[in-house]
């Protein structure tokens, strides 16, 4: 097997917003960044694209990170068959099996959390939940350290600087 890495550097969240909005409007009821009123405010495509924009527009980069992970990951199916063609489109012969979006914060935007409340944080694929205890997590820890989740499959991987910190992933 070859794994290979996409990074994007550069998301227009509010570009083509309309195509996954029942999506994005789903991960934001999940993660509690939006009020059940202003939902039910959404009751039409333009109305739902408009609050959702504007929504957007007050998230962190970090919130919308997280955001745009799940929208990645509730389209995997859909992504991994769009390749599939596109490479077989290019004379390529590859079955592309698994795809997966990877969350990457630093302590200091997980400190930020915490000092807001939030105690833990938990991630969800199709397959896969992982809980992190931000208490543990960000203890003995400089601001500046990158942290990376990747789910792939039903596995997780936790990064913590340079050094795999599976130990840090509640109920493993």
């Amino acid at each position: 097997m070859i794994e290979v890495t996409f990074r994007i550097e550069s998301l227009d969240y509010t570009d083509k917003l309309d195509s996954q909005l029942p999506l994005v409007l789903e991960a934001l009821s999940q993660s509690g960044n939006i009020n059940p009123v202003l939902k039910l405010a959404c009751n039409t495509p333009e109305a739902s694209s408009r609050i959702v924009k504007g929504i957007l527009r007050t998230m962190s980069q970090d919130q919308k990170q997280r955001l745009a992970t799940k929208i990645v990951n509730a389209n995997r199916e859909k992504l991994m068959r769009k390749l599939n063609e596109y490479a077989a489109g290019k004379g390529i012969d590859v079955h592309i099996c698994d795809c997966a979006a990877t969350f990457r914060t630093t302590i200091l935007d997980m400190q930020t959390l915490m000092n807001q409340g939030v105690s833990t944080l938990v991630l969800k694929t199709d397959k896969t939940s992982t809980t992190l205890n931000l208490t543990l997590l960000c203890q003995d820890q400089k601001p500046g350290t990158r942290v990376t989740l990747r789910h792939l499959g039903s596995s997780a991987h936790l990064t913590v600087g340079f050094r795999s910190r599976r130990d840090l992933i509640v109920g493993r």
